[in-house]
């Protein structure tokens, strides 16, 4: 705590007192002048702030010895690699099967080019025309 408040990482502890806390307070609770832009340098000083209270947590803890070895690198075996892998592809199935399964073309805007057509509208979504658009092509 002494190194956070008075040592090597005070200038970032109290950089997150003053522009992360008091001068977005500031901003707020004291109206002079446009309410947007003092919104907006609020939200901005509180987002690096809060990067900068990430910082406060890892960085400070790290300094300090506690473990009587020292630290070494980290590489990943095979099998994390292909536990990665496996769950990225079971990503890849369920979002293809639930492309074919769910409509990726909202049912109101099939209802919409039924009701314009001379045909009934169909009753199932698996009777909807199925369509294939190019990239290049204008909907």
């Amino acid at each position: 705590m002494e190194t956070v408040l008075r040592g090597s990482n005070a200038i970032w502890f109290w950089g997150f007192v003053i522009f992360g806390l008091l001068v977005p307070g500031f901003l707020l609770v004291f109206r002079r002048g446009p309410a947007i832009p003092r919104i907006v340098a609020a939200s901005v000083l509180v987002n690096i702030a809060m990067w900068i209270k990430r910082f406060i947590i890892v960085v400070p803890s790290q300094q300090v010895p506690l473990l009587p070895y020292e630290f070494a690198t980290y590489t990943a075996s095979w099998v994390e690699w292909s536990i990665t892998a496996a769950a990225l592809a079971a990503f890849a199935l369920v979002f293809a099967i639930a492309a074919k399964v769910i409509p990726l073309v909202p049912i109101w805007e099939m209802a919409a080019e039924a009701e314009e057509s001379t045909e009934p509208p169909p009753s199932r979504i698996s009777e909807f025309p199925e369509r294939s658009y190019s990239i290049w092509e204008r909907r």
